[in-house]
């Protein structure tokens, strides 16, 4: 689906914080599965950032949404 976004770790995701590029948080979630599904319909179309932690490490990585 469009409006739903897949993520998927060999350990169970912590958190996953969304980020606007002005640094505003936009979405948190503490889904502590390996496999969650994020509902982002509310997300205008545009440019973010992912931050994910997993057993204390954090990645960043760039979301884009149609």
């Amino acid at each position: 689906m469009e409006n739903t976004l897949y993520l998927e770790g060999k350990n169970s995701i912590d958190k996953i914080k969304i980020y606007n590029l002005n640094g505003k948080l936009i979405l948190e979630n503490q889904p502590e599965i390996s496999n969650p599904k994020l509902a982002i319909e509310n997300l205008s179309s545009g440019v973010y950032l992912m931050k994910v932690e997993i057993e204390g490490n954090q990645k960043v990585v760039q979301l884009i949404k149609k």
